[in-house]
């Protein structure tokens, strides 16, 4: 059975997942790892070890895009691009902040936002609902984006790793409403990846690894925002 390996280095959490036509088949992951450089491809072996999963199983790889870490998003494009043109294997890009909204909600019909840390007094962002996106991916300030969140006027679960460094500002503003996704769902894409990779792998909406960049963001106003359909 055709099988798809996922990659996301996006944050300081790194992650490895395989998926075919049932679901996931296998997923390693690590927090705060500091040299994805270092963990990625040991991690990469035991995944395939200890899942019993070869090479030659695989019929296409995918990838996060960002936004994200610039270090970490050049070092997963970098390594599935090397592994593309070794196993001679299609690629499929992912949003991050698609990723990670499909971890938190999955096509569940509530608000999806996650949030990765850009420092600066800013998170990369994005809204999606049912797993469809609403908003496009942007660098804002929590505050300015937890008011326009607010005038939602429902509850919206969180999920990245800007989560901790703003969680008390965004449960101010938004109350009641404020929600966060449970454990390691806040946390870890390459599930995420994985799935959304092998329904884009089945479409044929593969990706030109030779010419691809990271997608990096840095700010534009949150009311700049427009509504946007997948």
């Amino acid at each position: 059975m055709s099988k798809i390996l996922a990659v996301d280095t996006s944050t300081s959490s790194l992650s490895l997942a395989i998926a075919d036509e049932e679901g996931i088949c296998g997923e390693f992951s690590l927090y705060n790892a500091t040299t994805h450089s270092q963990s990625l491809l040991p991690m990469a072996d035991a995944l395939f070890s200890l899942s019993g999963i070869k090479l030659k199983d695989l019929s296409a790889l995918a990838v996060t895009l960002g936004p994200g870490s610039f270090t970490g998003l050049r070092i997963g494009l970098a390594t599935v691009k090397a592994w593309a043109f070794a196993l001679d294997l299609p690629v499929v890009g992912i949003s991050s902040t698609q990723a990670m909204a499909w971890a938190a909600t999955g096509d569940s019909p509530v608000y999806s936002c996650p949030l990765f840390d850009a420092r600066r007094d800013e998170v990369y962002t994005a809204l999606f609902q049912g797993g469809k996106r609403l908003w496009n991916d942007d660098g804002v300030n929590p505050q300015l984006l937890a008011m326009r969140l607010r005038q939602l006027n429902a509850p919206v679960v969180f999920s990245g790793d800007g989560l901790s460094k703003y969680r008390c500002c965004l449960q101010e503003i938004l109350a009641e409403n404020y929600r966060q996704a449970a454990g390691d769902r806040r946390r870890f894409m390459a599930a995420a990846a994985a799935v959304l990779g092998w329904e884009k792998f089945k479409q044929g909406e593969f990706i030109d690894i030779v010419n691809q960049e990271p997608q990096y963001l840095r700010g534009a106003d949150i009311d700049q925002h427009q509504p946007h359909a997948d």
